[in-house]
């Protein structure tokens, strides 16, 4: 993985745990824990799915559905 490529990841992930935080009213700990231990994040950690090129809201959203999924299921 490149440098760039892992720098905007970072950054994505950085927005999108503060996001985490403020809707489900976890602290910055349970918010990388729920980030880092995603489908979603090993789907933006792969360089052919090209989902780190996407803003850090549609990844977001991705996230979303995915929890959703797991109350569901």
């Amino acid at each position: 993985m490149s440098t760039e490529m892992r720098f905007m990841i970072e950054c994505m992930a950085r927005d999108i745990v503060i996001f985490i935080m403020k809707d489900y009213k976890l602290t910055q700990a349970e918010a990388m824990d729920l980030l880092y231990t995603s489908k979603t994040f090993k789907i933006l950690e792969n360089p052919e799915s090209g989902l780190y090129y996407q803003s850090s809201l549609y990844v977001y959203d991705f996230l979303q559905e995915e929890m959703q999924g797991m109350k569901r299921g």
